[in-house]
């Protein structure tokens, strides 16, 4: 009999900066298992540091799923996401977009965490 586990997909490890005179975006291509369980939330997580002053978007398959004007960014710390159940596309390409709308920010891992089924 399958049950359901805690999974995660590490999006990117290394670092990447996006600023609003280029490179303003970054778009990741992430896929899940077929028994990605849909119906529960996820979790997106990442480090961020040097973006003070910077307005930043994250888009998940075109839906904005976090904006935030960063005032005290010169620190590194780490942000987490809670994604509604239904944003993820099972066995399809999915997309992590992150958008500089104003200044310029510093990132690194990037982590899905989810659940699916045995």
């Amino acid at each position: 009999m399958g049950g359901n586990v805690a999974d995660y997909s590490v999006v990117r490890d290394s670092n990447f900066t996006i600023d609003v005179s280029g490179p303003d975006e970054v778009t990741f291509n992430v896929s899940f298992p077929g028994a990605l369980l849909s119906e529960q939330a996820s979790i997106l997580g990442f480090a961020i540091r040097n973006a003070n002053g910077m307005r930043l978007r994250i888009n998940v398959n075109n839906r904005t799923v976090h904006e935030e004007n960063i005032t005290n960014g010169t620190e590194e710390r780490t942000l987490q996401e809670v994604l509604p159940s239904d944003i993820w596309r099972r066995g399809e390409r999915n997309t992590i977009e992150f958008t500089a709308l104003q200044g310029r920010g510093e990132f690194s891992d990037v982590v899905v965490w989810f659940q699916r089924s045995t």
